[in-house]
């Protein structure tokens, strides 16, 4: 006869709601939009979705624009998250400074959207794709300041050359 384990909790267990959250909100919505993009209206298999937004001129424009936005965005977040990484790693006071770039992250990413979209019209400034790449900036910045602080801080200072000499 087969011995009963009892239940122990572990680190591991702990995981398993995390898990069970990813596969139902990640992994499920992703699978269902792939599985969706290979059936026509019918339920049937087919390549007709993909001929239809490589043929069409509207789809690609946007495509485009989403892959130009993409890119204007992370350049101008690694050009100004780089720098802003690099000064605050080098002051004492840098991690407390850290925390203010980090706090808009708390607040929900539709809302942040919204609330940018909203000054832009209270000043009467049109939106366009300028004011696009403002706020995928002002939203994504946050996330271009951490890791390259991080990173930059737990550099070993003995590599800095020291030039005086």
């Amino acid at each position: 006869m087969k011995k009963i384990r009892p239940f122990k909790i572990t680190r591991r267990v702990f995981g398993y709601p995390y898990v069970l959250f990813m596969m139902l909100f990640i992994i499920l919505p992703l699978v269902l939009i792939l599985v969706n993009a290979f059936l026509d209206p019918d339920g049937y298999l087919t390549l007709e979705n993909f001929k239809t937004f490589f043929t069409e001129r509207s789809s690609l424009i946007v495509l485009g624009n989403s892959v130009l936005v993409g890119i204007i965005t992370t350049l101008i977040c690694l050009l100004i998250g780089y720098p802003v990484a690099y000064i605050l790693s080098k002051y004492s006071s840098g991690k407390i400074l850290v925390i203010l770039f980090i706090l808009p992250m708390w607040v929900n990413f539709l809302i942040r959207t919204l609330a940018t979209k909203a000054v832009f019209l209270a000043m009467g400034i049109e939106l366009g794709m300028g004011t696009v790449i403002f706020g995928m900036v002002y939203n994504y910045l946050p996330f271009m300041i951490l890791p390259l602080h991080t990173t930059i801080s737990s550099i070993d200072k003995s590599y800095i050359e020291d030039r005086k000499s």
